[in-house]
């Protein structure tokens, strides 16, 4: 059978304690990466709205008043 096991951080190496600058660039990729999800994140959500603006605008025009 099989088991998924957690994901382990450096806190779970040891040999890992005496060096920080591993820690530090670690630290720095994983802020780095958040950032770029968040931009990312943020592109499609100003797209997605874009679009539902575009979508509303159009029925909009299209229905006789």
């Amino acid at each position: 059978m099989y088991r998924s096991t957690p994901e382990r951080t450096f806190r779970d190496y040891p040999e890992y304690d005496d060096r920080p600058e591993l820690k530090d660039s670690a630290t720095k990729y994983e802020q780095e990466r958040i950032h770029v999800l968040q931009q990312e994140r943020v592109g499609v959500q100003k797209k997605t709205f874009t679009k539902w603006c575009n979508s509303y605008l159009e029925k909009v025009r299209l229905s006789p008043h």
